[in-house]
């Protein structure tokens, strides 16, 4: 599962677009928490950051088969990337 894998289970869990480029710009879980609040904002919704947040991790954990709970805001994707699309993302 890759980059772009991800951001399509993002786009379907809170019904949002993630931009093509996303792969430059939402690096760590705060940027994809930020960014989709953002989306909302521009919905005319306001989500609490901790309930954004916590979705957001379960579904990074999902995707990267880890325990949600070692998620932290400041936790880069790159970190928890199976390693195996490591060797062709990076």
């Amino acid at each position: 599962m890759n980059l772009s894998e991800l951001f399509a289970h993002l786009e379907v869990e809170f019904d949002v677009d993630i931009p093509e480029d996303a792969e430059e710009t939402l690096l760590t879980m705060r940027d994809i928490r930020d960014y989709i609040r953002d989306c909302y904002r521009d919905q005319g919704k306001d989500q609490p950051a901790v309930a954004v947040f916590v979705r957001v991790c379960r579904v990074v954990a999902a995707w990267a088969k880890v325990d949600s709970r070692k998620l932290q805001p400041e936790t880069k994707l790159a970190d928890v990337m199976p390693r195996s699309d490591m060797l062709i993302w990076g």
